[in-house]
């Protein structure tokens, strides 16, 4: 014949949390274990990678405008340059 196991009954804590009954006695409830993450090295939410890497592409962005316009720049200033010397042979 087989034997029936019954499941564990939930621990019964007391009102404050700090004691539980073992089915003969109220025992102490042992203190949470530590996390493994060491106190403020808390790890990054998905909202906060987000924002991380949405932040990266509106730099790498602007550094490209940036870049692309400071060479529009260097070649007016040349054609410029080309202008003033055909127009007033100042070069």
């Amino acid at each position: 014949m087989e034997e029936q196991h019954r499941p564990a009954p939930a621990p019964q804590y007391s009102p404050d949390g700090r004691w539980w009954w073992d089915g003969r006695q109220w025992v102490p409830v042992p203190p949470s274990t530590p996390s493994t993450t060491p106190p403020g090295k808390q790890p990054l939410t998905a909202k906060q990678l987000i924002g991380i890497i949405v932040g990266i592409a509106i730099a790498v962005f602007a550094g490209v405008t940036i870049y692309q316009d400071g060479q529009r720049q260097d070649r007016v200033g040349d054609d410029l340059d080309r202008i003033l010397c055909e127009d007033y042979d100042s070069c």
